[in-house]
């Protein structure tokens, strides 16, 4: 086993964060089947090449890698896989790309986990409270919708769920999206019945941008199998479970054949 950093204080492994989310009570449950508002420099650097991984663990293919002696822009941290008897990772942006990084392999050093935040100013990625936006960034609150939305991979969130899904993960980011949308949000209320009516931000047909909801419609025409998933950008997606996984995933909209995509907003 590689010596650990000298200043790193080890920490026992423990149970993943649960995250909060908004009732899907209310937020559309005919759904087929919402981390940071923004990142932050601190005094933190890797101190040997790391993976950038889509969750924190290093069960997905990593989607990077930061170099030694680099410090990444910091959005939170959390639990995840122990990795050498440290189990906290960041999630972060780096080379224009958001994803988790093990804390084993950088200068990080803290006594208790409430010194990550109290010592270096990031937060924790359960908070509701979100590290405040950089001036302008209008693209924050999308970075940090989909970093909660990737905390949350392969946990069950159960069909019907996927507007509370995407409502939830603006609003750890610090943005409630209910009042963005023109028409009443119950029971009774599901993806394509919110589809053209938003307050705010840009909407498109295609492949969307990185944020955006991607709102989706049965081709049979059921009203109650719409659905509504989350892009990460260049065609690929977060979804809750549908016909291609029964858990929080990542799919692509080539593999969404059966449904027809009725356009993407991205708020603002």
């Amino acid at each position: 086993m590689p010596a650990l950093p000298s200043t790193k204080i080890l920490h026992p492994i423990r149970l993943a964060l649960a995250g909060a989310a908004v009732s899907g009570a209310t937020l559309g449950l005919g759904c087929l089947g919402v981390e940071s508002a923004g990142a932050m420099s601190a005094p933190i650097s890797i101190t040997s090449t790391v993976n950038l991984r889509p969750g924190p663990n290093t069960s997905a293919a990593p989607i990077g890698s930061i170099p030694t002696g680099a410090s990444p822009d910091f959005v939170c941290w959390t639990q995840g896989q122990n990795i050498n008897g440290v189990d906290v990772w960041f999630n972060v942006n780096w080379a224009g790309r958001n994803g988790y990084y093990a804390s084993y392999y950088d200068s990080s050093h803290y006594a208790t986990d409430a010194q990550i935040t109290s010592k270096y100013g990031i937060r924790n990625c359960s908070s509701t409270q979100p590290t405040p936006p950089p001036a302008g960034g209008s693209s924050a609150a999308a970075n940090g919708a989909m970093s909660w939305a990737r905390s949350k991979m392969g946990q069950n969130f159960d069909s019907g769920l996927c507007l509370s899904f995407v409502f939830s993960a603006y609003s750890a980011a610090g943005v409630n999206l209910r009042p963005w949308v023109n028409v009443p949000i119950g029971s009774n209320t599901y993806p394509v019945d919110i589809w053209g009516h938003f307050t705010h931000g840009t909407t498109g047909n295609g492949t969307p941008p990185a944020g955006s909801l991607v709102f989706w419609a049965s081709k049979t025409g059921n009203r109650t199998l719409s659905h509504v998933t989350l892009s990460t950008g260049n065609g690929q997606m977060i979804s809750t479970a549908d016909s291609l996984g029964s858990n929080v995933h990542y799919e692509t909209m080539a593999q969404r054949g059966y449904s027809i995509e009725l356009g993407w907003w991205l708020p603002s």
